[in-house]
């Protein structure tokens, strides 16, 4: 059983597996083995360790079954609080390729590239 199985109870979506394969096909692998003290947030993605020295959090939220926007930015403003950067994609599965894409370049530029300023 998966780690997610263990706080969720129940199974990736296709999404985040679609993701997560993404990411790995890429060398890059989630810190499964951190842990955020939010008692009501397991993200689908994150990196401990990344080129910008700040943490990051990504969420995959479907449109339809994902409508707390509110609770999303109170999760994003105590993430944000601590040091981690977070990224909400909402979509309307089955995500298509495209988008998959997109959040897997901009996890790994994230991940991956310093920040320019």
């Amino acid at each position: 059983m998966s780690w997610k199985d263990r706080m969720h109870g129940n199974s990736m979506s296709k999404a985040e597996i679609k993701l997560h394969a993404e990411m790995q096909k890429r060398g890059l692998h989630p810190d499964f083995s951190a842990r955020i003290v939010l008692k009501w947030t397991v993200p689908d993605e994150y990196y401990e360790n990344t080129a910008r020295h700040r943490p990051l959090a990504v969420y995959l939220d479907t449109a339809a079954t994902h409508r707390d926007t509110d609770r999303d930015d109170v999760i994003d403003e105590a993430l944000e609080g601590r040091g981690i950067k977070v990224l909400r994609y909402r979509y309307h599965p089955p995500i298509s390729d495209r988008l998959l894409l997109q959040i897997a370049d901009e996890v790994e530029e994230y991940v991956k590239e310093p920040c320019r300023e």
